[in-house]
């Protein structure tokens, strides 16, 4: 019998209401606006946002551009706090003036605040929003054990499987024991490879059994857990911006691994949702159709008319190795009605 792997992007998640990347980055910037206390932090994203835009008009010649996406202005942000300590430093003449009068507390506290806002923004908690989704329980069902890989930091698949009482595991609570990720051998094995919502962690800390400064990390099973009180400033654990996405730090490296391991391992890989803009899993991809054979099938209503560099290779892939790609042109919860009845 075929394995079948799941790889769900942002797309997956629009249904149960989560933001796309640039609905995001206009809701994370009306709270800074609407927050009088952060009025510093306010004008500051204001003005990053309004140059990115311009930027953004010149490059494609659209002025009706209006936004960017969030990982961009998280980019921008980080960039701007390490101008000092970039490389090509040396070779700027002169920065915008408006950037002297920019302190690294300020841009330090934007990026903490952003990372803050992602938990109430990526957090479902009516299970009805998730029912769209609940097909892919019958191929859990079919299979006994499914690998969905994730690159959404929300609870979809977790609060779907909850409500349906179907096992899953992310694999978290053994890594932080051991650092190794043991998957179970039945129901859902989710790779969250950008993180979680549930999952939080600090800087720094230092602890009895580990004295050397590390970041201590504190998961949640359900969205209305309550975590104990602690001192240290938490944020969702997730990876964040084009710029740290093979960050050492945290479980990521080996999710990225046992993602790969599992490609391996599969025949079909069904793409939902998935822009194919993240270079890092756009080479795992390559790798299963190039060297392990796989096939793909991709849900994305927008995939023939997307100008994402990716996916002009994966249309003239289809040309040469039509038997290796399908394509769905529907929303996930459309498509996954058909696919898994």
């Amino acid at each position: 019998m075929s394995t079948e792997m799941l790889l769900l992007g942002a797309g997956a998640s629009v249904e149960a209401g989560i933001p796309d990347a640039k609905s995001m980055a206009k809701r994370i910037l009306e709270k800074f606006q609407g927050n009088s206390r952060l009025k510093s932090e306010a004008d500051v994203l204001t003005f990053v946002n309004a140059q990115l835009i311009a930027d953004a008009q010149k490059r494609a010649g659209d002025p009706s551009i209006d936004c960017v996406d969030v990982e961009a202005l998280y980019n921008a942000i980080l960039l701007l706090f390490q101008r000092d300590e970039l490389e090509i430093s040396p070779f700027v003449d002169a920065w915008l003036p408006e950037l002297a009068t920019i302190s690294k507390d300020v841009l330090d506290s934007i990026m903490l605040r952003i990372e803050m806002m992602l938990e109430e923004l990526a957090s479902i908690k009516d299970e009805a929003k998730v029912e769209y989704l609940s097909p892919i329980l019958n191929l859990a069902r079919r299979q006994h054990r499914l690998f969905i890989a994730s690159l959404n930091y929300d609870n979809g698949i977790e609060l779907l499987s909850r409500a349906k009482g179907m096992p899953y595991d992310t694999a978290i609570e053994e890594w932080k024991k051991r650092g190794i990720l043991n998957y179970p051998n039945d129901g859902i094995n989710l790779i969250k490879l950008h993180g979680s919502v549930y999952w939080l962690w600090s800087k720094d800390a230092r602890t009895y059994d580990e004295r050397l400064p590390h970041r201590l990390i504190r998961t949640k099973s359900h969205f209305d857990e309550k975590l104990p009180l602690t001192v240290l400033v938490e944020t969702p654990m997730v990876i964040f911006g084009q710029h740290n996405k093979l960050t050492a730090e945290g479980p990521f490296l080996d999710l990225l691994k046992r993602f790969d391991e599992q490609l391996q391992n599969s025949d079909l890989l069904t793409v939902v949702g998935y822009s194919f803009r993240d270079s890092h899993i756009n080479f795992y991809i390559s790798k299963f159709l190039n060297q392990y054979g796989g096939k793909i099938r991709i849900v994305d209503p927008g995939f023939k008319a997307s100008n994402v560099d990716y996916i002009e290779h994966l249309r003239e892939f289809s040309t040469v190795r039509p038997n290796q790609i399908d394509i769905e042109e529907k929303y996930a919860g459309d498509a996954l009605k058909v696919l898994y009845p």
